[in-house]
This record gives structure tokens, C-alpha cells and sequence, in this order.
């Protein structure tokens, strides 16, 4: 376009396929990532008045860099971004693990966010309800039973899965591998153009005696075997109640009432009631049980009373003791 002043600049006329010379004023209409570029280092959303220069329309991109680069340039970035040097390692601030074994062989040292039981409360209730302490470590054994299968369920899932991932991406890669030698045979394949590093050793862990094979095949062993040594056999007492049919809860509900109410008849009737009747009885044999002789002289009137002498009364109090 040629009006007048500004002269927004020129773009190199080779660069354009084909050149408009508007003749009348042009109207440009801003839009978002179009721009004008004149040359120079400026860009135009919209012209000013009576402006005059070869401009083109263009959009921006992030910065690209293009560098060239060998095969023998690419091999040594793969090597130090594959194997980094090694770095000497801090020392962990947790200290390593805290537990320890007792003298007497007892495991100590666990921290209290990772404890399920407080020792100290558990001390008192085994030593005042020692029955119900049993039966919470029973339930707890079980509670920590039923976890570690479920654990041992899970990561052998995760093993299956990464077991079948990596077969299938061992085998892809191999067979990638053998059809870029057969299309670089001419050039003497793969190994021609990396040298060393193309003859990289890739371990068959999927293989049927690999170590994820192996580790996995432990797993099932032990899943396994934790299964068939868990279960309890309620057959014994579910049996027999099946004669029921449909009133099998109920019949249930009322035997547990009886065994209930029968047990606590014993209690009171073997323990409380003789306990009871032996403290009355005490009681009573101490109310009207004679003391001892000393403390059971008669009372004697002023009348009868005699004063004696020392060795008379001596002589009384035998001959009294005696007579009783």
C-alpha cells in the first residue's frame, strides 16, 4: 500500500506468492493471533492513516532452536541422561528403624502413631478383666490376618499385571528390533550406526524362569497356603440347628436367653447364696454364742457383797472357775 507517511517497512518481496496494491484505504480488523509484519521488529494489529510499506500477515510460535546433531553426539547425550553419575547419599532424617528386641525378647520401640494397643491401659485391663484381653488379641490376630491376605492379594494382582505389561512390551521390542536390521541390512543394521551401545542387554525377568516369574510364583505359593490355614469349622453348631428350617434364628435366640438365665441361677446358687447363708450364720453364732467364763460372773446384790482379803478372794476366784 503507498499513501503517504509513516513508512511502516518492507518485507523482502520473494518471501510473497502474490502482492495486492489496495487503492483505497485499507481497513484491517484486529484479530487474535494474526498480526501484520512489515519488517523490522515490529508487528501491527491495525494500520494508521495514509501509512505506506509491504506488509504480510503473520502468526507467532513458541521459540523453536533446531541444532545439528550426529549419531555419535546423540549417543553420548543418551549416556549421560541414561546413566547419571552417582551421587553420595544424606543420610535419612528418620533415623532408620526405631524397633529393637528387649532383653527378655520382647519387640520394643514402635512409635505411638503406629501402635494399635497402648500398653499401659492394656496392663490394667489384663490384670482386672484378663478374659476380655484374651478375647481382643483373638479378634486382633484375625483383624491383622485378614489384612496381610488381603495384602498379599493385592501385590499379587499388581505382579500379574506388570508381569503381562512387560512380556508383551519385551516381545514388541524385540520383534521392532529384528525389522530395523532387516531394513538397514544394506548399512549393516542397527549396530552399524550406535556401535557399542547397540548391543545393550535387556534381562527376560517374563521368561518362565525369570525373577519376576519366580517372585511371582512365590506369592501364589503363599497365598496359597495362608488360605487353606484360615477358616473356622462352624458346622458343628450350625448343624444340628438346621432342624429348625426358617425358625432356626429364633429357636437360637432363645436358647443363648436360657443358657443365659440358667448360668446366672448357677452363679447365684452355687456361689452368692452359700456365701450369703455362711456370713449370716456367722453372724448370728456371734450374737448368741456364750463368752468366754471370766466375762460371765454374776452380779452380785450389796447385801451378799463381802469384802475379802487378797488371799481369800484368790481362793474364790479358783474355787469359782473351778465349779464352772
Amino acid at each position: 500500500m503507498t499513501r503517504g507517511p509513516p513508512d511502516l517497512g518492507t518485507v523482502p518481496p520473494h518471501w510473497c506468492n502474490a502482492t495486492y496494491f489496495p487503492n483505497s484505504p485499507l481497513t484491517v480488523v484486529a484479530r487474535a493471533d494474526v498480526w501484520w509484519w512489515c519488517g523490522g521488529k515490529r508487528l501491527f494489529g491495525r494500520f494508521p492513516k495514509n501509512s505506506t510499506g509491504l506488509c504480510a500477515l503473520v502468526s507467532l510460535l513458541l521459540p523453536i532452536s533446531v541444532y545439528p546433531i550426529g549419531v555419535t553426539e546423540l549417543v553420548a547425550q543418551f549416556e549421560k541422561d541414561a546413566f547419571p553419575s552417582k551421587k553420595k547419599r544424606t543420610a535419612r532424617s528418620d533415623g532408620g528403624d526405631p524397633t529393637y528386641i528387649h532383653a527378655i525378647g520382647v519387640p520394643r520401640g514402635v512409635p505411638d502413631e503406629y501402635k494399635l494397643v497402648n500398653q499401659i491401659s492394656a496392663g490394667f485391663e489384663s490384670s482386672i478383666c484378663w478374659w476380655s484381653t484374651i478375647n481382643k488379641n483373638i479378634d486382633r490376630i484375625n483383624y491383622i490376618h485378614f489384612n496381610v491376605q488381603k495384602l498379599g492379594n493385592w501385590t499379587q494382582q499388581g505382579f500379574e499385571a506388570v508381569h503381562g505389561q512387560l512380556a508383551a512390551t519385551s516381545l514388541m521390542a524385540f520383534q521392532n528390533r529384528i525389522a530395523v536390521d532387516m531394513l538397514l541390512a544394506e548399512k549393516g543394521g542397527v549396530c552399524s550406526m550406535f556401535g557399542k551401545q547397540c548391543c545393550t542387554f535387556i534381562p527376560n525377568n517374563t521368561a518362565s524362569d525369570g525373577s519376576l516369574t519366580v517372585a511371582l510364583q512365590g506369592l501364589r505359593t503363599l497365598n496359597g497356603k495362608m488360605k487353606s490355614h484360615s477358616g473356622i469349622d462352624n458346622s458343628m453348631w450350625d448343624s444340628w440347628m438346621d432342624a429348625f428350617g426358617n425358625y432356626k434364628t429364633l429357636v437360637s435366640s432363645i436358647l443363648v436367653s436360657i443358657s443365659v438365665f440358667s448360668a446366672i441361677l448357677v452363679l447365684c446358687g452355687c456361689c452368692c447364696i452359700p456365701c450369703i447363708r455362711s456370713l449370716t450364720n456367722k453372724e448370728i453364732i456371734k450374737a448368741i454364742d456364750p463368752s468366754a467364763p471370766a466375762q460371765m460372773y454374776p452380779l452380785l446384790a450389796e447385801d451378799d457383797y463381802v469384802d475379802l482379803g487378797p488371799e481369800d478372794e484368790t481362793v474364790y476366784q479358783t474355787t469359782d472357775h473351778t465349779a464352772v
